[in-house]
């Protein structure tokens, strides 16, 4: 009867271990997609809150900083150097 039971306990074992994988391997596509969906949507909320919220004051800045950086070159001056 013992044999019968340890066949028995090794074939529970590798059953919940095979079960244990599959979970795993959904857990991580599930994680994933939703990841991947979060990003998505934070692409496309980003344009309403500059246009709707901060009515475009957040490309305004990028325009400046952007040609601050390009003066600051043209100077000789690298963004390097205030630090």
């Amino acid at each position: 009867m013992g044999d019968l039971e340890s066949v028995g306990a090794r074939r529970a074992a590798h059953l919940f271990g095979r079960n244990s994988a599959l979970i795993e391997q959904t857990r991580i596509v599930v994680d994933t997609q939703a990841n991947a969906d979060l990003s998505q949507t934070n692409w496309e909320i980003s344009p309403l809150i500059d246009t709707a919220v901060l009515q475009d004051q957040r490309a305004g800045y990028l325009r400046e900083a952007l040609a601050t950086r390009v003066v600051r070159r043209e100077l000789g001056r690298d963004d390097r150097d205030d630090e």
